[in-house]
């Protein structure tokens, strides 16, 4: 679910930061990229991770919490209920 997800933002012109879900100092592995391959990377890279949606004009829209070992269609396990979140789960990207 998190690569459709970050595809449909993308779509929209949104900005991605993903940070570890416990990091060990206030670091961000990637900090408001548009880049699919790097947000997608840093995402697998991790066994838990936080992803805040910005739009593009970096207002904060949503914060996901990804697994992405729980496999694909488990992989989002929470995330804020915005006006974001409501369209993006009406079209069934989390």
């Amino acid at each position: 679910m998190y690569k459709q997800l970050v595809k449909y933002g993308l779509k929209q012109n949104c900005k991605f930061t993903v940070t570890e879900w416990e990091p060990e100092e206030d670091e961000c592995d990637v900090f408001k990229s548009t880049s699919y391959n790097e947000i997608i990377e840093n995402i697998e890279g991790v066994d838990e991770c936080q992803l805040f949606v910005y739009d593009d004009t970096g207002e904060y829209l949503a914060t996901f919490h990804v697994i992405p070992c729980n496999g694909y269609e488990e992989s989002i396990s929470d995330y804020t209920i915005t006006e974001w979140t409501n369209a993006a789960e009406a079209e069934g990207v989390c």
